[in-house]
């Protein structure tokens, strides 16, 4: 990552540059930008809200070895058909105010089946915070206009 890399997200409709990052707390409401929900025909999933701001949980793997890790817990609003697909881990989490972005997190796992499509969705989601990932890394965002 050079000096000059600039941080930004596409929402279904444009690019936002991410202006800053924060912890999420509970009742805050975010957005995911993951791969499969936008291929599915949910482009940016938002209405996510906040549920549990320091979680632990459990992820298993397809070969069935188990991680622990602390995160963020966040469901879909009642208007939503869901908050997270399988094959969104990895994508991002963040707040949109309308004129600024914040980045929350990356993507780490769903449960809670949806009726809409058991499958792929989920009505919960994780994810591991963006000031932690920063930090553990020794990396600060440039977000460079």
């Amino acid at each position: 990552m050079g000096s000059s890399n600039n941080a930004d997200i596409s929402d279904s409709t444009s690019w936002k540059p991410i202006a800053s990052t924060a912890y999420s707390y509970n009742g805050d409401y975010v957005c995911q930008d993951g791969i499969a929900s936008f291929f599915m025909g949910f482009g940016t999933v938002c209405g996510i809200e906040v549920k549990n701001q320091d979680i632990t949980y459990t992820i298993v793997s397809s070969d069935g070895k188990q991680h622990t890790t602390r995160g963020v817990e966040g469901t879909r609003l009642p208007t939503n058909d869901w908050a997270v697909a399988e094959g969104d881990s990895g994508g991002m989490v963040y707040a949109d105010n309308g004129s600024s972005v914040q980045a929350r997190g990356i993507i780490s796992a769903g449960h809670g089946t949806t009726t809409e499509d058991p499958s792929d969705a989920s009505n919960y989601i994780e994810w591991t915070e963006v000031p932690d990932i920063l930090k553990d890394l020794n990396l600060k965002l440039n977000p460079a206009k």
